[in-house]
């Protein structure tokens, strides 16, 4: 149900609704992973940059939440990172956001830093997972 893709406009559309300051690149790190059934039901984009990797968005689209899918991705994008051989994973949250704090916290990442008004006027924390 996992599968690796390319970028496309209607990842782009999906990953704007949710995250108004997404930007599409055309960075050569970046990857895409979707969990589809019929439909897409969610979305990882992870990038790989030599020995680090970042998490950069988890979607889990609203009627498909509490059924694993968000679990299933993280693990997903770990298990290509780990093939990648890089030392940790690194992401940012809202520090409102605690749902998202509190998935991290239970997968094994851990509170780094505060990165002040890292969304406009809403702090980040910077979130780490070693993998060595």
């Amino acid at each position: 149900m996992i599968k690796k893709i390319q970028k496309s406009l209607e990842i782009d559309n999906l990953l704007k609704i949710y995250f108004p300051h997404y930007r599409r690149t055309n960075d050569p790190f970046e990857n895409i992973a979707i969990y589809k059934d019929k439909e897409i039901k969610g979305i990882v984009v992870y990038s790989i940059i030599y020995e680090r990797s970042e998490i950069n968005y988890i979607l889990v689209m609203k009627n498909y939440r509490h059924q694993n899918i968000g679990t299933q991705l993280l693990e997903f994008a770990i298990d290509e990172i780990k093939k990648n051989k890089c030392q940790n994973i690194s992401l940012e949250v809202n520090t409102d956001n605690l749902t998202a704090v509190n998935f991290y916290l239970k997968n094994n990442f851990e509170i780094k830093a505060v990165r002040q008004n890292y969304y406009g006027s809403k702090d980040a924390y910077l979130m780490v997972k070693e993998l060595r």
